[in-house]
């Protein structure tokens, strides 16, 4: 059965609803705080080193917010102030208290140095020159779909719009009930997005299944120690060259997690997914997405990231709703049923840990089922977009390509330049083709006479010109080079770098390394135990 027509899960605004305004909760960042924050940061900073505009990084606080406080959205990898730049983005308000307790654990966090005497005094200046109290939560309408086109006719929407047009599909598909798989009803909750930049991991939002499903696989014994995992959804904004609007794209997958014993990468964090009955912030709304926090190996000890006496989360006394990290390395599935001591956590699974008794990825079925279930929360906003044609262009390119007449080696000058002129005829009707793919290519001379009429080694004595590299023949030289599998020269594939061997018409040789022994032409030379090298 050949299919006519593919549907992909991209969708498109639907020019009849026209805008599509929402209201959050806005926090900006005072224009006078700028100066003061700048001061701190630099301060211990070698003086010349660094050029450029000034940035006061929030990557750290960004990840302190995604642990302790999912519902709040943040936007931007450094600090902009004014209120016409806002940093964090929320449905709701978030109480003041709990506001300024991020305000201060952020600017504690800000010194390169904190234990120099000049740098405690820098941040005792900031706390009474800047009053973290006045930091407000305002209501401000937004146009999720605001944009301008680019030069090139290509949308360009704002940069508010990657971080919150996908939180607000995602919030849809989770308030729109059970998703049924396999008997269950899956319920989906949004993910804490990964805060800062516009690219395309940390400007998707994301949702998960949870509780995790559980596995047990079978064997000669019986059933085995029970593993877990959970249905996944992204949803991301993307353009399309030359196309006047953006378009949503949604993504489904599995996400597997640990039983048993966490293995720590080397210098890379293992991400855990709570969902706890209370705020790990005092004073904090309860919220129904799952908070991300990060676990790390660093000097032979693994700890929470931010962790520790010193640590962002226990300043704002967030450890004390933490499970135990050395129990929690050794037990990671002992909080994935039910839960213990008031949290559901799951620690997921890396392809660095190991083999996973569950596969990677969904089934086409099952796949289009969640997709077209998750699409129908994107209306009425937004529609599928056009399906994909199959392509009257059955056979690729390079089976459509002239043969060129091979070169007999016997033939006269008259035959072989007849056989130039038309191998320079196929040329010029297959010119714009792939040259790797099509048949070999010859190099010709700028004179026919200078081909046939050049001096061979027997006749005059003197070695021949250095062998002509395969750069010079089409296929891109020694850095085009690549291996016989076609990855380029540095994939371990475990094939050796070949170069092609080609005719050389000016010195009447085959060039190449699989063509060095067949050189006849070339020069060997005796040493001194009678061996012959060349």
């Amino acid at each position: 059965m050949a299919y006519q027509h593919v549907r992909t899960a991209s969708y498109m605004p639907d020019p009849a609803q026209g805008p599509f305004p929402v209201l959050r909760h806005t926090l900006s960042l005072p224009a006078h705080w700028e100066e003061p924050l700048g001061q701190l940061r630099d301060h211990g900073r070698p003086e010349g080193r660094w050029h450029g505009p000034r940035r006061i990084p929030t990557r750290e606080i960004n990840q302190l917010i995604r642990t302790t406080a999912p519902d709040v959205v943040t936007v931007a990898s450094n600090a902009t102030f004014g209120t016409d730049s806002p940093w964090l983005y929320c449905t709701e308000p978030f109480p003041t208290p709990v506001t300024n307790l991020y305000a201060a654990t952020w600017l504690r966090n800000l010194p390169r140095h904190p234990d120099d005497p000049d740098a405690r005094r820098l941040l005792a200046e900031c706390f009474r020159e800047l009053d973290t109290g006045s930091l407000t939560w305002r209501a401000d309408t937004i146009d999720l779909l605001e944009q301008q086109p680019s030069p090139g006719g290509t949308a360009k929407p704002t940069r508010l719009v990657y971080r919150l047009l996908p939180d607000e599909l995602a919030a849809r598909i989770a308030r729109q009930g059970a998703y049924e798989h396999g008997g269950q009803q899956l319920t989906f909750h949004q993910v804490a997005g990964a805060g800062g930049g516009y690219d395309a991991g940390s400007s998707s939002a994301e949702l998960m299944s949870w509780p995790p499903i559980e596995y047990r696989p079978t064997g000669r014994g019986g059933e085995r120690k029970p593993s877990y995992y959970a249905a996944t959804l992204r949803v991301g904004v993307r353009t399309v060259p030359f196309s006047p609007v953006p378009r949503i794209h949604l993504s489904a997958g599995i996400r597997r997690f640990v039983t048993g014993k966490v293995w720590m990468p080397f210098r890379k964090g293992v991400s855990v997914y709570l969902l706890p009955e209370i705020s790990l912030v005092p004073d904090a709304p309860v919220s129904r997405r799952l908070s991300v926090a990060m676990l790390q190996w660093r000097n032979g000890t693994t700890d929470w990231r931010q962790g520790g006496p010193s640590g962002m989360l226990a300043a704002v006394a967030a450890l004390d709703g933490l499970p135990s990290v050395d129990r929690l390395v050794k037990e990671a599935d002992h909080w994935i049923g039910d839960g213990k001591d008031g949290i559901r956590l799951a620690v997921g699974h890396q392809a660095a840990m190991g083999r996973h008794p569950i596969g990677t990825g969904l089934m086409p079925s099952e796949r289009r089922r969640l997709i077209e279930w998750a699409e129908q929360a994107l209306a009425p906003e937004f529609v599928p977009a056009p399906k994909l044609q199959r392509s009257r262009y059955g056979r690729p390119p390079v089976r459509q390509l002239t043969k060129r007449p091979s070169m007999p080696k016997n033939a006269t000058a008259e035959e072989l330049a007849a056989l130039l002129e038309r191998t320079e005829r196929t040329a010029a009707t297959t010119r714009g083709c792939d040259v790797r793919r099509s048949p070999r290519r010859w190099t010709a001379p700028t004179s026919s006479a200078s081909w046939f009429t050049r001096p061979t080694t027997s006749e005059t004595g003197s070695p021949p010109p250095p062998r002509a590299r395969s750069g010079s023949l089409g296929f891109g030289g020694n850095k085009d080079r690549r291996h016989g599998c076609g990855r380029p020269r540095s994939s371990p594939c475990g094939s050796t770098p070949t170069r092609w061997a080609s005719w050389d018409p000016l010195s009447e040789r085959r060039t190449g390394r699989r063509a060095r022994d067949r050189n006849t032409t070339r020069p060997s030379v005796r040493g001194a135990d009678g061996s012959r090298k060349r």
